[in-house]
């Protein structure tokens, strides 16, 4: 399936591993909006080997999903990584992920074993228009991203049922924001650490 033009992707019970698998990605570079919904046997939304077949076309702002806004994942029973590592700094338009009743998800961006074992923990990736991010009910949720994220437009976090997650690794900017929203509040008090040590603090009066 060729996705030139193409601005929304709904997938539903769709049998694959990954986009890759069903579509020609190279052409998704005016997707706004992406929402996948009971694809059960997908275990990323694109997976880090499709890129060694099909490299990224520079500049990453023309590349693909460079156009994309909206992403949503709901009910993916066997997604363990929402996207690889290396998509990242093509998402500079994403203003929302969601990401809801994935038991099995891991890293929402994913690293391989090559990945992991550099330093991606003093890595930084700018999503400068990154507004909302939602995180309900990943029980088996352990990272977000392995390297850092600033996000200077973030508006609203949300996440609920996520208790093995140790870390968020994002830097933001409070006067953008409005509201984080936790469950349960033992995880967020003693559990789960901000990039900045001093955030919990200052981010305090926006808790629910």
């Amino acid at each position: 399936m060729f996705l030139n033009n193409i601005q929304i992707l709904y997938c539903k019970c769709i049998h694959a591993r990954s986009l890759g698998d069903v579509l020609l990605l190279e052409n998704a570079t005016d997707l706004q909006l992406i929402d996948i919904k009971g694809c059960n046997s997908m275990k990323s939304l694109v997976s880090s080997s499709w890129f060694s077949s099909a490299p990224l076309q520079l500049p990453s702002h023309n590349g693909i999903f460079s156009g994309l806004k909206e992403l949503y994942c709901y009910k993916c029973k066997s997604m363990k990584k929402l996207f690889p590592l290396v998509l990242l700094s093509n998402l500079v338009n994403l203003e929302r992920i969601q990401v809801l009743h994935c038991e099995k998800m891991e890293e929402i961006i994913g690293t391989t074993d090559e990945e992991s074992s550099s330093s991606n923990s003093i890595m930084e990736f700018i999503l400068p228009k990154l507004r909302i991010l939602r995180l309900i009910n990943l029980p088996e949720l352990i990272s977000i991203c392995s390297a850092k994220l600033i996000c200077d437009s973030l508006e609203e976090i949300i996440v609920d049922n996520c208790q093995k997650l140790r870390r968020l690794p994002i830097r933001l900017l409070p006067p953008s924001f409005q509201k984080i929203e936790v469950y349960p509040k033992k995880w967020w008090e003693s559990v789960v650490e901000w990039e900045n040590p001093n955030a919990k603090d200052v981010l305090s009066p926006f808790v629910k």
